[in-house]
């Protein structure tokens, strides 16, 4: 978790700029990545000993805590 924010972000936040690159998300990306989110909540809840519940909050408060 404390390495997150050294993680090069590779989402493009413009859609246009997404579609002339060819990025533009579609519904199986948007599935893949909640499946990745709740893989990646899953190991960490339990390798921390917590609820995955907790854990998406727990990023969301070390992010901001630390920068992005």
């Amino acid at each position: 978790i404390e390495r997150i924010p050294e993680i090069q972000v590779i989402w493009i936040d413009n859609e246009k700029m997404r579609i002339e690159q060819g990025k533009k998300s579609t519904s199986s990306d948007e599935r893949y990545f909640q499946m990745a989110e709740n893989l990646l909540y899953t190991e960490l809840g339990l390798a921390l000993k917590k609820p995955k519940q907790e854990i998406s909050q727990l990023i969301i408060d070390f992010i901001d805590k630390n920068g992005r």
